[in-house]
This record gives C-alpha cells, sequence and structure tokens, in this order.
C-alpha cells in the first residue's frame, strides 16, 4: 500500500534527512529516448531533459560526475524499458525470487511472445547465476541502457546525491548497486508504483514505498517528472513550517 497520507510530509522528510537537500538544480536523466508526452511535460515544466544513449556503466558514472561538480543537488532517472527482460533478471537474481514469479503474467502479451520472455529470464538467472562482482553482471546481462543506469546510481551514491527512480531499469539498478556496493537506499525514492512483480521486489528489497501510484507502467520519465512539483512544494512547506 502506498503512503498516501502526509504526502509531503514525507517527501519534506526525504529532503531533510537526504545527503544534500536542496532542489536549486535538479537533473532529469532518460536513459535511451524521451517519447512526446513525456518532453511536453518537460516543457510544462520548464526543465531541461537530459537524454543519454545506452552504452555502459563509465558512461553514466561519467554523467554523474559532471552533472555534481557543475551544481547538480538531485537526480531523476528513467530508462524506457522494451520488455525488461534484462531488469527482470537482475531483480529476480539478486531478490531470490523464481523466474516466473519476476515476470508474471501479461494478459496484454501474446502466448508466444510471454512465453519467449519466461525463456529469456529463466536462461537469463542460469547466466548470472556465479557472477563474482557488478561488471560481471552487467556484462552477462548485456543490457547498454541497465549498465548505464547502474552507473548513474552507483555514482549518486558516491557523491551524496539523492535520486528519484522511475521504472523497472532504474530499479534494476538500484538493486545491483545495493547488492554489490554500500547504496544507502534512503538517498532513493521511487516515483511511482509499477504493477510488474519485478518492481515490487525491488521496493521490498531496497526498503522502499512508491510515492504515486499512475496507474500506468513507469520508466518513460512522466513519473520522474511529476516528483518534481511536488518535491519542490514540500520544499517549500518545509521552510515555511
Amino acid at each position: 500500500m502506498l503512503e498516501q497520507r502526509g504526502l509531503l510530509e514525507r517527501l519534506e522528510r526525504w529532503l531533510a534527512d537526504g545527503p544534500r537537500p536542496g532542489l536549486s538544480r535538479p537533473r532529469p536523466m532518460i536513459v535511451g529516448a524521451a517519447s512526446e508526452p513525456v518532453t511536453a511535460v518537460a516543457d510544462l515544466l520548464r526543465t531541461d531533459l537530459v537524454i543519454v544513449a545506452p552504452a555502459d556503466a563509465p558512461t553514466g558514472i561519467a554523467l554523474v560526475d559532471r552533472e555534481v561538480d557543475s551544481g547538480c543537488d538531485l537526480l531523476l532517472l528513467a530508462a524506457p524499458d522494451r520488455d525488461a527482460v534484462s531488469a527482470t533478471v537482475a531483480i529476480a537474481s539478486f531478490t531470490g525470487e523464481e523466474p516466473i514469479r519476476a515476470l508474471g503474467f501479461d494478459p496484454t502479451l501474446a502466448d508466444d511472445e510471454w512465453v519467449r520472455r519466461a525463456v529469456a529470464v529463466r536462461d537469463g538467472l542460469r547466466r548470472i547465476d556465479r557472477v563474482a562482482d557488478q561488471a560481471e553482471a552487467l556484462t552477462t546481462l548485456g543490457d547498454p541502457a541497465l549498465a548505464t543506469a547502474t552507473g548513474i546510481v552507483a555514482q549518486a551514491a558516491q557523491r551524496r546525491t539523492p535520486i528519484v527512480l522511475d521504472g523497472l531499469t532504474a530499479l534494476a539498478a538500484a538493486v545491483l548497486v545495493a547488492h554489490f556496493g554500500d547504496q544507502d537506499p534512503q538517498g532513493c525514492l521511487i516515483a511511482t508504483a509499477d504493477r510488474r512483480p519485478a518492481a515490487a521486489m525491488a521496493a521490498r528489497v531496497l526498503g522502499l514505498t512508491p510515492v504515486l501510484d499512475l496507474g500506468r507502467r513507469s520508466g518513460d520519465g512522466l513519473a520522474a517528472l511529476l516528483m518534481l512539483p511536488l518535491l519542490q512544494a514540500a520544499q517549500l512547506v518545509g521552510t515555511q513550517a
């Protein structure tokens, strides 16, 4: 169940307890491409999107260093996914869940596509079962978007910069960092609930509760953007309390 009571107070508390509270230069990052609706919302909020081509973890690390060195005090991360197989594998593997439970059943998928994804998740779990470190895990998963997102989350933790997570790939990145590194989940915030079972598994292992429930699949960046005015309102309420 989402914590809808005291939403602004909850966000105000998160900002106050965070490693670098403040919203003077938030940076929404999308690993991949931004849809027209997301771009329109960004324009409405008068915020610039940082569009990142999927590459690897060092790309994400370098990007965070550049933004933080320029004064960024909050990151908002989204990574649109096509089938989220790699993210589901990562979450299932490092939360100890069974592949079919992590994948769940999607009635909108054709049977053959669901079977393809189930087989891909099962095979992916077999490959990643004995990896020794984060770099090997990312190589085994073979997903440039997930690798870039993992670099972003890892370096946000290193630079003690709060980060809002939007979507399954961003959640999988946080799970990888938490498993192999020293990521403090208090520095993360999950923007919205995602009905895919793997998302709930990731939230549970990270010890986080999604802030919103938009009733739609997350990951395109919309939920992350909608967090901006909420966080700004929470900050304003906090300064006037």
